[in-house]
């Protein structure tokens, strides 16, 4: 290949380079609305008019990161006016486009934050997840939160006094509690008899 062709081809290859990162501008006035759910959830939640034009300000000036795949916390759907539909999936600060495109916001807490406001939940609660314990240390279990556990961590929590929410089957609870007490959490919600010992005393107050 001479030096002609090289400079050709890369030519092209910068001109394609730079549509793919200018591509993903959205109009915020081409916009008629944006929802977001969550990944573990089954609604999805319309933005405010000011979360929806600040959420576009910053895509507008996300980053082109490379192509490959994300485990999505939270899907975004871009609803414009001429009834098509841009979906995007979100894992903290970033952003999965069509082709498997990713961007980044550079803020790790947007999407939560606006999914947080949406559902009615204060930032200071956390997503109760179980922990077990093996022989590397504390990990998330979340095999374990079946309905009968959700049912029985919610008698834990009542019964240490910490405020939470149930958001469709999902936990949460108020301030930041260490892996060893969750995991005695954990314990206490699969153990029946404990269970059990809480609402005979409940029941006799």
């Amino acid at each position: 290949m001479n030096n002609k062709h090289l400079i050709c081809l890369l030519g092209i290859l910068l001109l394609v380079c730079c549509d793919t990162g200018s591509s993903h501008l959205i109009n915020l006035n081409a916009v008629s609305r944006i929802e977001i759910r969550k990944h573990t959830d089954s609604v999805s939640l319309q933005l405010s008019d000011q979360q929806a034009y600040y959420f576009l300000k910053k895509w507008n000036k996300s980053e082109l990161k490379g192509s490959h795949t994300i485990h999505p916390e939270y899907h975004v759907n871009i609803y414009l006016d001429n009834d098509s539909l841009i979906r995007l999936m979100t894992h903290q600060h970033l952003i999965a486009h069509s082709n498997d495109f990713i961007y980044s916001f550079g803020d790790k807490g947007f999407f939560r934050r606006i999914w947080y406001d949406q559902a009615g939940i204060p930032h200071d609660f956390q997503e109760y997840t179980p922990v077990v314990r093996n022989k590397q240390g504390f990990e998330k279990a979340h095999h374990v939160l079946t309905d009968k556990h959700k049912e029985g961590i919610k008698k834990v929590l009542t019964h240490y006094n910490h405020h939470w929410k149930d958001v469709r089957g999902q936990i949460f609870y108020k301030g930041r509690l260490e892996e060893k007490l969750l995991w005695d959490y954990t314990l206490k919600a699969e153990d029946s008899t404990w269970l059990a010992g809480v609402d005979l005393k409940k029941s006799s107050e």
